[in-house]
């Protein structure tokens, strides 16, 4: 080999990693596309949630295809109305990106207070019924459970009358209690009941959170929240 075919081939391997060099950079320089954080989700009637736009700094417009079963705000806020489905449409940078959202209706148990268990059985759902009390103690009454412990949702019910005496629920994000749901803010749960006319009375404070009693006409509901996020972490109500 020549020393000026040496010196052209040096050139031209320089030339070559240049090249590449500058095609990595530019690669490395490709914007990545904007997308949303869910491209699905399931809510409950009175559920919110936000849907976020990630990879561009242009503001998103939002839109929901059906506004009788969930609305959006501006800011991609969702608003679940009614039990269906609707896409949730967000136009950015020229295009458009779409999410799913089903809602599904929520049962609303102060319907059923004081009434035949077999209503709220129907509506509710996957119950079992056992001769004793989970809990270990024996009465006259049925106990109704959707799980073998006493923790998730369950019922004491008179066996006689048929009505209910005694409700808590553990799991049930679809039942609802004067509008009260789990892992709902303390603040607005207490709001809704304080409205209703219930009474307000600390029940206890506890490892895991406090315990709240709101009365009224004799009968109780106990909302028990967490301690650091202050959501109702159960309910009761006798």
């Amino acid at each position: 080999m020549t020393k000026s075919m040496y010196k052209a081939g040096r050139m031209m391997m320089f030339c070559l990693l240049l090249a590449l060099g500058v095609c990595l950079a530019s690669a490395g320089d490709v914007k990545a596309a904007p997308s949303l954080d869910k491209s699905q989700m399931t809510l409950y009637v009175g559920d919110s949630a936000t849907l976020k736009v990630k990879g561009t700094e242009e503001k998103p417009s939002f839109k929901s295809d059906k506004q009788s079963v969930a609305t959006v705000s501006e800011a991609g806020r969702i608003k679940a109305k009614k039990a269906g489905t609707c896409t949730i449409k967000v136009k950015v940078e020229k295009k458009t990106l779409k999410c799913k959202v089903t809602v599904k209706k929520t049962i609303e148990l102060s319907k059923y207070l004081n009434k035949n268990f077999d209503k709220l059985k129907k509506a509710v759902g996957k119950m079992k019924q056992k001769t004793d009390d989970p809990a270990g103690s024996t009465t006259d009454d049925l106990y109704v459970s959707n799980k073998k412990d006493p923790y998730g949702f369950f019922v004491r019910v008179n066996r006689k009358t048929k009505k209910l005496m005694f409700v808590q629920n553990y799991d049930r994000k679809n039942v609802t209690l004067y509008g009260v749901r789990l892992e709902e803010d303390m603040s607005s749960a207490e709001k809704k009941l304080l409205k209703k006319g219930f009474k307000k009375k600390k029940a206890g404070s506890y490892e895991w959170g406090e315990a709240w009693d709101f009365r009224k006409n004799g009968k109780t509901i106990r909302l028990n929240v967490t301690k650091d996020s202050k959501k109702i972490q159960s309910y009761q109500w006798s």
